[in-house]
């Protein structure tokens, strides 16, 4: 006998193995220490049946908890993927902004560039009422600045355009649009009247002259400014802006002109 039931004068045991699938999962122990003999084979067959149901709740119960933990891990799992998935989003979004600004942005004075202020002109064209929401266009070029490269160096012309630019940047309202049109032309968009625009160019104008750029001389710029209208389409409008930046050029330059239509 074990060493624990030596101890006992007296005592009935039964051991019923759970089984379930061939599988033992435990064991039903019952001991009687005050009669001999207390486990009869018609008790035995009704602990059998009550070990039978124990087998299938604990293998229930184990089906239950191994669906628990397949849930518990899938549900990690989508939380990571998911998680891995929007900062993957967030990535590209990042990406695609950064391409568009750097598809829409001149890398020398970092003001928008040419395609942007086309694309800009052409959507508001196509939705703007412009008796009710005025937009004008100013586009200004640098005086003699073929003669500024050729006297003072490329260099120098760069380091005029990049002020240029930051001038007129400070020179204008934050709901006008600067860009730079190409070479030393440069093109301001803004939402505002035809008279407000203009105080803009003179304003623009003013500031570029009082730069201390360059030895002995000043940079100024002529500036061309059209109202848009209704009918207008975007050549139409950059056209007659075109025509009074050229005018005010052929005038003698350094000067603002407005072409109305």
């Amino acid at each position: 006998r074990c060493p624990y039931l030596q101890d006992k004068e007296v005592i009935s045991v039964l051991c019923l193995p759970i089984v379930r699938q061939n599988k033992i999962s435990g064991v039903l122990y019952l001991e009687n220490t005050h009669t001999a003999d207390a486990f009869q084979l018609d008790r035995v067959q009704t602990l059998e049946i009550i070990v039978s149901q124990a087998a299938i709740s604990l293998e229930n119960a184990q089906m239950y908890q191994d669906l628990q933990d397949l849930n518990k891990n899938l549900e990690q799992l989508v939380n990571e993927r998911t998680k891995r998935l929007y900062q993957a989003n967030q990535q590209l979004e990042q990406t695609n902004q950064d391409l568009y600004t750097l598809s829409t942005t001149d890398g020398l004075t970092q003001l928008y560039n040419r395609r942007y202020v086309e694309e800009y002109i052409n959507d508001n064209m196509q939705k703007r009422q412009f008796d009710l929401e005025p937009m004008s266009i100013l586009m200004l070029d640098v005086d003699h600045f073929k003669s500024i490269n050729d006297t003072f160096g490329h260099s120098k012309g760069d380091h005029v355009l990049v002020s240029v630019a930051k001038t007129i940047k400070q020179s204008i309202d934050v709901k006008d649009i600067p860009a730079r049109w190409g070479g030393e032309e440069f093109i301001v968009i803004c939402p505002t009247s035809i008279d407000a625009a203009i105080n803009n160019a003179q304003l623009i104008s003013n500031n570029i002259s009082n730069l201390d750029l360059l030895e002995g001389a000043n940079v100024t710029v002529s500036i061309g400014v059209t109202p848009c209208l209704q009918d207008d389409t975007i050549d139409n409008v950059l056209s007659r802006v075109d025509e009074a930046l050229y005018q005010a050029k052929n005038n003698g330059r350094n000067q603002v002109i407005l072409k109305k239509n």
